[in-house]
């Protein structure tokens, strides 16, 4: 059966709480804290179907998570080209291109890519 709002809020985040629990073992094993600590707060970016994302849903109105999703993907690139200059813009113009890829082969191609997962 499917989860209820509060239960998919939990589940949603306890993987990143996990994640930022490993960051404890840092003096013993660094680099596990690190990559810990990375995956635990990009899994964290409220986009869907990262956690961050599937908690927003859970709290927004469904009319709401298009929108939302596409502000913060908007402030996300900002941050990013005034952070890291021209490779900033790449990065933004490989995520935007690949979006719409996706979606092109999604709807052309009749295998391989499922419709339904890409919108």
């Amino acid at each position: 059966s499917p989860l209820s709002r509060k239960q998919e809020i939990i589940s949603s985040l306890a993987g990143p709480v996990g994640g930022f629990l490993l960051t404890t073992l840092g003096s013993r094993f660094p680099r596990i804290a690190l990559c810990a600590f990375f995956h635990s707060t990009i899994n964290l970016l409220p986009f869907y179907p990262l956690d961050g994302g599937r908690v927003l849903r859970q709290i927004l109105p469904i009319h709401l998570h298009k929108k939302t999703e596409t502000v913060f993907a908007i402030f996300i690139l900002l941050i990013l080209i005034w952070q890291t200059g021209s490779f900033g813009i790449s990065a933004s113009l490989i995520f935007i291109v690949r979006r719409i890829a996706e979606k092109y082969l999604a709807k052309n191609r009749p295998s391989g890519y499922n419709i339904a997962t890409i919108k």
